[in-house]
């Protein structure tokens, strides 16, 4: 009686749900690294907007007096090295203080300026910095006096600083990740 038909078959059937069970394992492992590290970017971004937000409650901020701002300014970039730019504008989009000591700028034509004034509570945008000249992402939240918005605080931080938290995440020796967009 020969039985070499029925080895054959049960070597494809155990080989067939040995792979699936890899494929789904490899799946449920690669989702839980995603959204880990989609955690850590949000933690890190959200991070970010708290101190901004915090800032702008302040009365030095609110008050949009260039020289108490730009206090203010220089001491949350020296606090916070990765915001090469910390910077506020009027509602019109004009710079009013910031903490480089640079020419003031129009970010008029910025959408997280345009955001801001039309009511978010925070926007961000990925641009070419108009200091830097790099990649950068400048996130913005609403200077307000008694719920009127009166002006931007906004905070320009280089790509890399974001892309380098995803880029030195490492699982095992072989896994990586990539920053694509938001």
């Amino acid at each position: 009686e020969d039985h070499e038909g029925d080895d054959q078959t049960v070597d494809r059937d155990t080989f067939r749900q040995t792979n699936e069970r890899i494929i789904q394992d490899t799946e449920r492992f690669g989702g839980q690294i995603a959204s880990d590290l989609t955690i850590q970017v949000d933690e890190w971004i959200d991070k970010n907007i708290r101190v901004l937000r915090t800032m702008a409650e302040t009365p030095g901020i609110r008050s949009m007096n260039r020289y108490e701002q730009e206090v203010l300014l220089k001491t949350v970039q020296a606090n916070y090295p990765w915001m090469y730019l910390v910077f506020t504008t009027d509602t019109t989009g004009m710079n009013v203080a910031r903490n480089d000591d640079a020419e003031l700028i129009d970010y008029s034509d910025r959408a997280y300026v345009r955001d801001i004034i039309a009511g978010k509570d925070v926007a961000w945008q990925t641009v070419i910095g108009k200091t830097s000249k790099k990649p950068a992402l400048v996130v913005g939240v609403p200077i307000r006096n008694n719920q009127t918005t009166v002006g931007v605080l906004a905070a320009a931080m280089q790509i890399d600083e974001l892309s380098q938290r995803v880029a030195n995440w490492k699982q095992g020796r072989t896994g990586f990740a990539f920053l694509v967009d938001e």
